[in-house]
Parts: C-alpha cells; sequence; structure tokens
C-alpha cells in the first residue's frame, strides 16, 4: 500500500497481489502544502512502482479572468482621461 498524501488529503493505493502493473491518476483539488508518498507495504522490499510523479497549477477561474480584465480597463481608462486633461500649450 503506497500513501499518497497532499496538504490535509490523502489516497490509499492498494494493488492485488497478482495484478500487473496499472495506471493510477490521484488528484487534489484547492490543496496546498506538502505533497509526500509513504510505502506501508511488506518488509520484503517490494512495493508500488512510481513514475512520471507530477505537480501542475491549474488555470486561474474565469471570475479571476474577469476581475483581471475589469482592472486593467479602468488602469485604461484612467491613463486616457488623465492625456484629455493635459493641455500641450
Amino acid at each position: 500500500t503506497t500513501i499518497v498524501s497532499f496538504g490535509d488529503q490523502s489516497v490509499s493505493l492498494t494493488p492485488a497481489p497478482d495484478q500487473p502493473y496499472t495506471q493510477e491518476f490521484v488528484f487534489f483539488f484547492k490543496v496546498s502544502g506538502h505533497l509526500s508518498f509513504t510505502d506501508s507495504g511488506p518488509s520484503d522490499g517490494m512495493g508500488n512502482l512510481l513514475d512520471d510523479v507530477f505537480a501542475e497549477t491549474p488555470l486561474p477561474e474565469p471570475a479571476t479572468w474577469t476581475l483581471a480584465l475589469a482592472g486593467l480597463g479602468a488602469v485604461g481608462a484612467a491613463l486616457r482621461s488623465r492625456r484629455k486633461g493635459v493641455s500641450t500649450a
């Protein structure tokens, strides 16, 4: 058994003894902290094989994009109105 922990969430992976290698996907959402793998298998040195382990940062939510665009628009509008108020005489 391998316990995969990320922050305060964890998942146990326990393959059947006669099971060939199989692909497992584990996803954690809205979590931060340390990623750890703990093998709690037998003491014979045989355990699960881990390969291609990676962490990915998700894309921002649509509301985040909306706020960012609104902020950029407000900055642009402020700069534009400021430029109109300056006299070049």
